[in-house]
């Protein structure tokens, strides 16, 4: 049972050691403009194996190298020369052999001590609908530990200040996240200033933020679902609109009968501008009754809304009479005049001969 357990233990644990494993580490993280860095590498193989090993600076360069590796952990150094242009850069290392692959990528920054401090903000375009992250990078290549001011834009941050220390010679990495729920469509540049409280020294950085909507979040709709009306007037649907973006957009109503007779306009095109606006449809009943459309609504040819609308058609009296007993509708009619002229004679009647009866 022990000798049963001990092999489905390394039966477990075989395929932990049938993969390679990579480390990579810099000498250090700041490099002088054409200095030449070095990255060591740990390498763990499951077996004795041929592997080629590349790597790449920023992209840019691309170095291959053929290697025999032993199973177990090997150790190799890397060089390369650091470019001559101040700024952050990436650093990639691939090992591929017998079918096994694995990658690591690790950063480093170029620039003389004399610069003091250096920033970086990515991607430097970054679409969103909702939530967005940026990165931003602080090095600090002076002689002195530092604490830095960060100014965000206000219309992005909750805050609109931050203070971060970083150790001479260090990099801080800073994840700033953010909410364009209250910002409309449109490219927003995002630009953040850090000053560095020692050296009384500021630089800019800058993202641009393209904010994206579906057609259906850039609108607000209201409008009723149910409406009245009377036989050979005009009835209106009237949709209002509030366009949330920054542009003009072209809205249509469309209407389907379902049972409705009379006459009506099947389709109503309307533009609003950002803000608030009206699209309203013109229905004409021929008859009592009640009736139901369905409808769609469409942004910039996009269905935003559909449903159901009703329409309740009734005839004020006493033409409600005639209308629901077409075979003595007339009958009804003048009996109904009649009655109310009876009415009135009396009230006027007695009007009259108030002040004379007592």
């Amino acid at each position: 049972m022990r000798r049963l357990s001990l092999v489905l233990v390394l039966f477990l644990l075989a395929p932990a050691f049938s993969l390679l494993s990579l480390k990579m580490s810099f000498d250090k993280a700041i490099y002088m403009p054409g200095e030449v860095g070095r990255v060591d590498v740990l390498i763990t193989s499951p077996s004795d194996m041929p592997v080629f090993i590349q790597y790449r600076v920023n992209g840019e360069q691309f170095i291959l190298h053929a290697r025999e590796l032993r199973a177990g952990e090997n150790e190799l150094s890397l060089y390369f020369r650091a470019p001559s242009r101040e700024g952050f850069y990436d650093f990639e290392v691939e090992v591929r052999g017998d079918g096994l692959r694995d990658s690591k990528l690790g950063h480093f920054v170029v620039s003389p001590p004399t610069k003091g401090f250096l920033v970086d903000l990515k991607p430097d375009v970054l679409a969103v609908r909702k939530n967005g992250t940026l990165r931003l990078r602080i090095a600090n290549v002076g002689s002195y530990d530092d604490v830095f001011e960060v100014l965000f834009p206000k219309y992005l941050s909750e805050t609109n200040y931050s203070y971060v220390e970083v150790p001479r010679g260090g990099i801080v990495e800073l994840n700033l996240s953010f909410d364009s729920d209250g910002l409309r469509e449109g490219s927003y540049d995002y630009e953040l200033r850090v000053c560095s409280l020692s050296l009384w020294k500021c630089e800019e950085v800058h993202s641009q933020i393209i904010v994206k909507r579906e057609e259906g979040e850039e609108s607000e709709l209201e409008f009723p679902e149910l409406l009245s009306g009377m036989p050979g007037s005009v009835t209106q649907w009237k949709v209002k609109i509030r366009n949330k973006s920054n542009f003009n957009k072209t809205y249509a109503l469309i209407l389907e009968p379902l049972n409705f007779l009379g006459t009506f306009e099947n389709v109503k095109i309307g533009e609003v501008p950002p803000g608030e606006g009206e699209v309203s449809v013109d229905i004409c009943p021929n008859e009592t009754g009640d009736f139901s459309f369905s409808y769609k609504i469409l942004s910039n040819g996009v269905e935003i809304g559909e449903g159901v609308l009703n329409l309740s058609v009734r005839a004020p009296f006493p033409a409600s009479a005639f209308l629901l007993f077409r075979g003595s509708g007339w009958t009804y009619f003048i009996l109904s005049v009649l009655l109310m002229g009876l009415v009135a004679f009396f009230l006027t009647r007695r009007r009259a001969t108030y002040p004379y009866a007592r």
